[in-house]
């Protein structure tokens, strides 16, 4: 039984080595969240100053509100993808 147990393992490693993701040796995947948390607020600050720039009426609020609310959805998948990643 352990010679088969070994034969099917040699094989997996085989088929997995072919497609670029050997079983043993592989980097787990690494978790971005905080980097993306740093990098969207780096970026959104300014965005925000540039919004507002020129004053602020509703039409640059809300375009204030669209930015932000973007940067939000795109840091939530990002955190609810590492999450589910890292459950399997």
């Amino acid at each position: 039984m352990a010679k088969v147990d070994r034969e099917i393992d040699a094989r997996v490693d085989a088929r997995l080595a072919e497609m670029g993701r050997g079983r043993r040796g592989a980097r787990p995947a690494r978790d971005n969240t905080f980097a993306l948390a740093v990098l969207s607020l780096v970026f959104g600050i300014p965005i925000s100053a540039i919004v507002l720039g020129h004053g602020a009426n509703m039409v640059d609020l809300t375009a204030l509100m669209v930015v932000w609310f973007a940067i939000v959805a795109i840091n939530v998948a990002n955190g609810l993808h590492n999450t589910r990643s890292r459950g399997r």
